[in-house]
């Protein structure tokens, strides 16, 4: 029997109502599997030992102030906005790829990538249809599994069916119930809304956000990032689908540089949301235990030795957009000063910090006026990077 979800804690009292062992259950007492259970594997323990609150909002509280100019940048670019908006959900159910191509303008590539994603059946209905098969083990003595042939991603059999190592983003593999098919249903889903995210991302920037320097670009980057989380209390590894990241020239010879800053992660998933007790639907908390480890991860990628003292305010403040089919969400939190050093610290301390997210409003972009408010978010994002790397 399914069971309901409750929505996850927005304030420090929700949290304490929600874990009311939380000061018992803090990042020092994750069991060991828990403590090298890499982000995919992350679940609601995990949240009550990050002590993590997710406050929802229009506008992510960050970028309020960039948001006029972002508005105002997006708006001086009208030709390429029309062809943003320009095709209704409907109008792209009917059309082919070539159709979209000729039909898109400046934004045809998203366009092919949002039909691909709107032409992806239901996870559940998928698996309706689909024919069963009686899986039986494989008995022949020459049969050869494979394990140990490929590193990490080596595949192991039980029972007659394949298992991959966990590992994040998602690999299919027998657990929970959930049917070998239908996680393979789940990757392709995880896949082309990927896609669809590099698709927006990498042309907003490119063609929305006003950038006039030469020598520095902000670009998405469709290179998955791997996050190291080590500690005393954590010992595992993340990894995003995609990020944001600021590329500079050579002044001297005029090529881009091969290094790169990473400004903000991307996070694709198949499914995002569970039904509440009166059946609406909720954030999963598994999914926001494992935006929590990428977010987290993040920044302690970047610690050298366990001396996170030496972080300062543009590196305890991280960004990530996430994406579910055709939904993209926002999310930034603030790791404290006295966050970080809980997560570093040996025993609790003796006052317990919280680690604040703010997520923004959904922006589903199969609706066009949805495309043209989530692009401006991505130019606000922009300005603020910009403004950061001018200040330091």
């Amino acid at each position: 029997m399914a069971t309901t979800a409750t929505i996850y804690p927005s304030t420090v009292d929700d949290f304490n109502r929600r874990f009311p062992n939380h000061a018992a259950n803090t990042i020092h007492a994750l069991a060991t599997s828990l403590q090298n259970a890499n982000g995919s594997s992350w679940t609601v323990q995990h949240l009550e030992a990050c002590r993590a609150v997710v406050q929802p909002c229009h506008t992510l509280p960050i970028l309020e102030p960039y948001m006029p100019v972002a508005r105002n940048t997006v708006d001086a670019c009208s030709a390429k906005v029309a062809d943003l908006t320009s095709l209704s959900s409907s109008q792209i159910s009917k059309m082919s790829h070539a159709e979209l191509r000729a039909n898109g303008g400046v934004f045809d590539s998203f366009y092919v990538a949002l039909a691909d994603v709107s032409r992806l059946p239901d996870l559940t209905s998928a698996a309706n249809d689909r024919p069963q098969r009686d899986r039986k083990p494989i008995n022949r003595p020459e049969y050869d599994t494979g394990q140990g042939l490929s590193s990490p991603a080596s595949v192991v059999t039980e029972g007659g069916r394949a298992r991959h190592p966990t590992s994040s983003p998602f690999t299919p593999h027998s657990e929970d119930g959930w049917d070998y098919d239908i996680q393979l249903d789940r990757t392709k889903h995880e896949a082309i809304s990927a896609d669809l995210a590099a698709q927006f991302i990498s042309s907003v920037p490119d063609r929305l956000s006003g950038q006039t320097s030469p020598n520095s670009r902000i670009e998405f980057s469709r290179a998955p990032k791997a996050f190291r989380l080590e500690s005393l209390n954590i010992s595992c590894i993340c990894q995003d689908d995609g990020s944001i990241i600021q590329r500079k020239r050579n002044t001297f010879t005029l090529k881009w540089s091969t290094n790169e800053s990473f400004l903000c992660s991307l996070e694709a998933k198949s499914r995002y949301t569970q039904a509440d007790a009166f059946g609406r639907g909720t954030v999963s908390d598994r999914v926001i235990a494992q935006q929590v480890c990428e977010m987290l991860g993040s920044v302690m990628s970047i610690v050298e030795d366990g001396e996170h003292e030496d972080l300062d305010n543009r590196d305890r403040c991280r960004f990530l957009i996430s994406i579910h089919q055709a939904t993209i969400v926002f999310l930034h939190a603030d790791f404290a000063p006295e966050y970080i050093a809980y997560i570093y610290s040996k025993t609790p301390p003796p006052e317990l910090p919280h680690l604040i997210i703010h997520r923004s409003r959904d922006f589903d972009l199969e609706v066009p006026e949805h495309r043209k408010l989530a692009a401006e978010t991505i130019v606000a994002l922009a300005k603020l990077f910009i403004k950061q790397d001018n200040t330091d």
